[in-house]
């Protein structure tokens, strides 16, 4: 009679390993550096601060001057719009996640700045952003979040994608 064969278990989970590790390096990071956030830079609270984003700013002891970026989750009720910075010649940004979550990715100047954030707010979350120059923008659900400018609020267009936000406004980047 012949002998029965039977599966060789370790081959076929060294044969998944293998496998696995193979698809991790080759869609884990394609090609971009992994985010880093400056701990000091993001903090969470549960109320939002009373006098707007340069309040915000300040309590985010950000180093670099010409950017500086604070996460807040807002107090149940709390609608209020941010208002504007005294500041003429810098541009305030808040995004405010009303609804379900959002991933974002936010970088100084383009898609090749300095990463200032990059990650999921929840419902209620805020980011603020006050800069000298433009502010990239990568929006993962735009129905999801509202853009305020200068305490304006500024529509962003459906659907995801890369946006740059200047003076001139806030523009789709192909």
């Amino acid at each position: 009679r012949g002998r029965r064969s039977q599966p060789n278990y370790v081959v076929v989970a060294v044969v998944a390993l293998i496998v696995l590790a193979v698809l991790a390096i080759a869609f884990g990071n394609r090609g971009e550096k992994p985010a880093v956030i400056d701990p000091e830079s993001v903090t969470s609270s549960t109320s939002t601060p009373a006098g707007g984003i340069g309040d915000a700013v300040g309590a985010g002891a950000a180093t670099d001057e010409s950017v500086a970026g604070v996460v807040v989750a807002m107090s149940a009720g709390a609608a209020e719009v941010p208002a504007a910075d005294s500041n003429p010649d810098k541009l305030d940004l808040v995004i405010e996640t009303v609804q379900n979550r959002c991933w974002i990715v936010v970088r100084e100047e383009s898609a090749a700045g300095r990463t200032l954030y990059s990650g999921t707010l929840a419902e209620g979350e805020r980011l603020t952003y006050s800069a000298d120059g433009r502010i990239w923008l990568r929006i993962g659900d735009p129905s999801a979040v509202r853009l305020y400018v200068d305490g304006g609020l500024v529509e962003v267009p459906q659907p995801y994608g890369d946006f740059v936000l200047s003076d001139a406004g806030l523009q789709r980047v192909e």
